[in-house]
């Protein structure tokens, strides 16, 4: 049996990264270029979001949808002016798109996602709810509504009954996956709150067999080593294996749309794989960099919640002035408005037959309620340590 100092190097960390924005790259292959810019520059601030909470929380069990991250500020985007908007599409990557051709790409990404995933569930959705009697922009609410099919309502934050309408429209959007953002009375200050959902549920491919999952050992960094339940599974899989790591593909029905998980090697880490990946590595890596291979995979059955309060990791990737007193947002209301808060909350749950997953981003601008809480040669990728 292998011991745990022969894992001394791995942290205890099971990073899923992107899950609603990296599944979706093989349905929307071969895209116009404005719609690919867009998936580009996702793709790279997801990488970089990602980077940046690892960085505050090295030692935690982290999943989240740097996608759902990415929208909402694109929705907040029209509304923003000056400094204030061009650190946000800086950090956003979108210096490349107008405006216009931002929405309309985010509009069309979305409906072709939306619309190849007979065979699982794919949605996503967004809000926003202002408090009655604040003036905003017109032009904001229809944009918000015609490209980003948003929910657009005022509502009396001063009644108790507002908590509740926002966190059963988070429930529904989750499919009770996540219940709540909001778990206290309103702050009299508060104006507005945005939000976007997103909810995943796919089976696999090829399922993973009940009988053939079994207890076993998963080695971790700095505890004892853990027994959690392993499923197996072996076959033609695509596969690669790179310098100091392996990675395996695991595909949902209809083949769209799948699962990719990275295992560094024992003399390597997490934090060392991260460290190399971005947006143009994980495209070279994921488009060519995969071949059928025979062999088979041992992996943990495994389901948690989390959540993140973003506005740190959000600052240093440069969104700095939306955060502070002299904000420009006059493009969404007459009114000063600041974004005091961002936080998620994310589900996810694998195992034999696939994986349903769930998060939610809320933008304040109030200081947001604390989250809750992590033939060649046949290959043989056994995943009981920290992977990616």
């Amino acid at each position: 049996m292998k011991s745990s100092s022969s894992i001394a190097r791995s942290v205890s960390l099971i990073t899923a990264i992107a899950f609603c924005w990296l599944m979706t790259l093989a349905v929307v292959a071969a895209l116009p270029p404005n719609q690919q810019k867009l998936a580009d520059a996702n793709t790279d601030f997801a990488f970089k979001l990602v980077k940046e909470i690892f960085k505050a929380q090295p030692e935690t069990n982290i999943f989240i949808s740097p996608y759902s991250v990415s929208t909402i500020f694109q929705m907040v985007d029209n509304g923003a002016r000056g400094q204030t908007k061009d650190e946000m599409r800086q950090a956003l990557g979108l210096a490349g798109l107008s405006q216009l051709s931002q929405n309309e790409a985010n509009q069309e990404l979305r409906r072709k996602i939306e619309s190849q995933t007979t065979n699982l569930v794919l949605n996503t959705a967004n809000a926003m709810w202002y408090r009655e009697g604040i003036s905003v922009k017109p032009e904001f609410i229809a944009c918000n509504k015609g490209f980003y099919q948003a929910t657009v309502e005022g509502l009396d934050f001063d009644s108790p009954a507002t908590v509740g309408i926002i966190n059963d429209w988070v429930k529904e959007k989750t499919r009770g996956k996540i219940t709540s953002m909001l778990d206290r009375p309103i702050d009299r200050m508060t104006k507005l709150y945005l939000a976007n959902a997103v909810y995943f549920k796919g089976q696999w491919e090829t399922p993973f067999e009940l009988s053939a999952t079994k207890d076993k050992e998963f080695y971790l960094r700095h505890a004892p080593v853990k027994k959690l339940p392993m499923m197996f599974q072996d076959g033609s899989f695509s596969y690669r294996r790179g310098t100091g790591y392996q990675a395996v593909r695991l595909p949902y029905e209809g083949r769209n749309l799948g699962m990719y998980i990275f295992l560094p090697d024992k003399d390597s880490s997490p934090e060392k794989l991260l460290a190399i990946m971005n947006g143009d590595n994980w495209r070279r890596i994921t488009v060519p960099g995969f071949k059928y291979l025979y062999g088979s995979i041992t992996l943990p059955r495994f389901k948690f919640e989390y959540g993140v309060e973003l506005k740190p990791s959000l600052q240093a990737l440069g969104i700095k002035s939306a955060f502070e007193l002299g904000a420009d947002f006059s493009a969404l209301s007459k009114e000063p408005v600041m974004i005091r808060g961002a936080k998620q909350k994310t589900f996810v749950e694998v195992n034999e037959k696939g994986t349903e997953a769930a998060a939610v981003t809320i933008l304040t601008d109030t200081a947001p309620c604390p989250v809750d809480i992590n033939p060649p040669k046949p290959f043989e990728m056994i995943v009981d340590r920290p992977f990616l």
